[in-house]
């Protein structure tokens, strides 16, 4: 059964009106104003700037805020701290449980690791290559379980040492006991692998997939070996006695325990990502999640000539969030002034020294603090000027202080992004959310940082939000790029009070790069209404292109049998009749795949079916209603809806939606 049917019938509480919205990683309603798109930026300050945009930066419902997520491992990363005795147990109680959600189970998945200095008594946790989660103690095999994990979907385990004296263990997998077992153990530990295992070589059996609200509690048995169920938590964990590692559960690498752990991440391509085993509490909100631009390296956002930010000798901030796509080797522009005795405030990977956070006020440094960001993390960054004390903070906690009584009289264009020749050469390379300048000193001190998103305060002279998508995911996931005049329109619609329009040609959505959409290694469902104008002259319309993963969801054009819709991942596909898909009219369609099934769907029945080989595709970046040069989509498309790891539709029939889908 899964995870999501245990939860709602072990807690007793109502189901959402969509309980599996936590499988969600896109939802666009297309609801909005008629012709709106991700384009036009807004200062939210009482200034009131006209922000021009350069290039191709978009706007979203990505953001660092709220309490749902969870980390990616890409079968390379890991995450590692050094000697703290988290899983040092001795022979007393503990419990250990974290959601796993791996991309396959094909290989050995490292969960955790406490490997201590000289290999004495360890504790490790695996899903082995028969997708059977296990512990392993000094080297042997304690436990095995019985039940078999599945290929991208959430499963919440959890181990248990209980009792006095008698060493008896459980293991719960959603929420049953699948065995019990004695273990007299008596275990010390050292470093901490998270996402791997500390074999030798170190780091061996890397995770591929996703980990979210891992959590040790050292002499507590938290859940009751001796239960048959256990009542899943439906919302994040929290620290309770006795927890010794909180963490996969924050916008960065933390240990939310009072232990606080360092986390270091080893080796390249892990990432915070919101999506999580928990289902939101309510839907998208600005006000509550906020948003932020995506910046692709080469675009930028401009500020027109103002004197709003010389704050002459006088005080300021500037804050925000940023999440680096990439690390950048060369300089990379936040926000910089376009005239000398401006401030400037940049990363820089080696265009002038490596590594260093800087606040110039573009004649000199005025301070300049050693930083190596990772990517894939959000990181809340502020440079702060209080008398002629200069202060850079990381995530609220200071790393480098310096002293200067220049003045910041100078009068200029901002760059948002970029330099001050438009960001070509100082391109930011990923996100930046909630940019605000304040002429006061907010912090004087370490702080926590911001968990709402930022307001104009007393004394805000420029606060991008980037908060006014026109088509913003409604699971809070994706930044998208409207291309062309792709836009809301209100005049063609299925339900609610718009839908989203392609004009054959030009038009499209793009997404960066993720992995929610290495959609084919396990059950998916890509669903929409889809309204065409005409078929494509020759080939086919894509509806949901990930570029060079063969996850090809297509509606076939006059080339290629008019109105068929059609499903290719590199090792076969699966085809509907010739106009399944009728011009003039609303058509529910759904892309499938159950298994080793793949269905495909119209108007609630199946008119395609085949069983693939699934594939193991990577994050590469999305195109929505094109492959981003060809094969264009002529018409409207309404609720599209793609859920990763969950297969809704798996019969002969279905029925199709009567109203908008479910936001939360």
């Amino acid at each position: 059964m899964p995870v999501r049917d245990l939860l709602s019938a072990a807690s007793g509480a109502s189901a959402p009106a969509d309980p599996y919205f936590y499988d969600v990683s896109l939802l666009l309603n297309g609801d909005g104003t008629n012709g709106a798109q991700n384009n036009t930026f807004l200062d939210s300050s009482t200034n009131n700037f006209t922000i021009t945009r350069n290039g191709n930066t978009t706007q979203g419902s990505f953001s660092p805020y709220g309490p749902l997520w969870s980390n990616y491992f890409n079968q390379s990363a890991f995450l590692a701290s050094a000697a703290t005795g988290v899983s040092n147990f001795g022979t007393g109680n503990y419990t250990f449980e974290c959601w796993v959600n791996p991309s396959t189970v094909s290989v050995a998945n490292g969960i955790y690791d406490g490997r201590p200095a000289g290999n004495g008594a360890y504790f490790t946790t695996i899903i082995n290559t028969s997708a059977k989660f296990f512990l392993v103690a000094n080297g042997g095999t304690v436990y095995t379980s019985s039940t078999s994990l599945i290929a991208n979907t959430w499963t919440h385990v959890a181990l248990v040492r209980g009792g006095t004296g008698s060493n008896q263990c459980a293991v719960f997998i959603n929420g049953s006991r699948d065995g019990t077992f004695t273990d007299a153990t008596s275990y010390t530990d050292s470093k901490q692998v998270i996402g791997a295992t500390a074999y030798s070589p170190y780091g061996v059996n890397p995770f591929t997939g996703y980990i979210s609200n891992m959590r040790i509690v050292k002499g507590t048995d938290v859940y009751g070996y001796s239960n048959t169920t256990i009542t899943v938590p439906t919302s994040p964990l929290t620290a309770v006695s006795g927890t010794s590692l909180l963490t996969c559960q924050s916008n960065r690498f933390i240990d939310n325990s009072t232990n606080n752990i360092a986390l270091s991440v080893v080796n390249s391509g892990l990432a915070v990502q919101r999506f999580s085993p928990f289902n939101p509490t309510a839907p998208y909100s600005t006000s509550v999640i906020g948003g932020s631009g995506y910046f692709d390296g080469s675009s930028s956002l401009t500020v027109p000539s103002t004197s709003a930010l010389s704050f002459g000798t006088g005080n300021f901030t500037i804050e925000c969030w940023v999440n680096f796509a990439s690390v950048p080797s060369n300089a990379v522009g936040i926000i910089d002034g376009q005239a000398s005795y401006t401030p400037s405030f940049y990363y820089d990977g080696g265009t002038y020294s490596a590594n260093k956070l800087v606040l110039s006020d573009r004649t000199a440094n005025q301070i300049s603090v050693t930083w190596i960001p990772t990517a894939g993390v959000w990181y809340h960054l502020a440079a702060v000027r209080n008398g002629t004390t200069y202060t850079i903070y990381i995530n609220g906690s200071s790393i480098g202080t310096a002293t200067g009584s220049n003045s910041y009289s100078g009068t200029a264009t901002y760059t948002i992004g970029g330099d001050s020749g438009g960001g070509s050469s100082w391109g930011f390379p990923g996100y930046i959310s909630n940019l605000r300048v304040t002429g006061s000193a907010i912090y004087n001190s370490n702080f926590t940082p911001p968990t709402a998103p930022l307001t104009a305060i007393t004394n805000t002279q420029l606060l991008t939000s980037m908060t006014n998508a026109g088509i913003p995911d409604l699971a809070m996931q994706n930044d998208l790029q409207t291309v062309g005049s792709a836009q809301v329109s209100t005049s063609v619609k299925k339900y609610g009070t718009g839908s989203l329009k392609f004009n054959g040609t030009t038009d499209d959505l793009y997404l960066p790069s993720s992995p929610q959409y290495a959609l084919d290694g396990g059950d998916f469902t890509v669903e929409c209404w889809v309204y065409l104008n005409s078929y494509q002259s020759t080939a086919q319309a894509r509806l949901f292109f990930p570029t060079g993963n063969n996850q090809n969801c297509d509606i076939g054009g006059n080339g290629s049998a008019p109105g068929k819709i059609s499903y290719y991942n590199g090792t076969g596909g699966v085809n509907s009749p010739s106009g399944t898909i009728p011009l003039s009219t609303w058509t529910h369609i759904a892309w499938v795949r159950s298994g080793g099934t793949v269905n495909l769907y119209a108007n609630g029945s199946r008119v395609g079916t085949g069983s693939i080989a699934a594939t193991s595709p990577s994050a590469t970046p999305v195109y929505i209603g094109s492959t981003g040069s060809a094969d264009w989509l002529d018409g409207y498309v309404d609720d599209l809806r793609i859920t990763k790891g969950y297969a809704r539709y798996t019969g002969t029939t279905y029925t199709v939606p009567t109203a908008s889908l479910p936001t939360y």
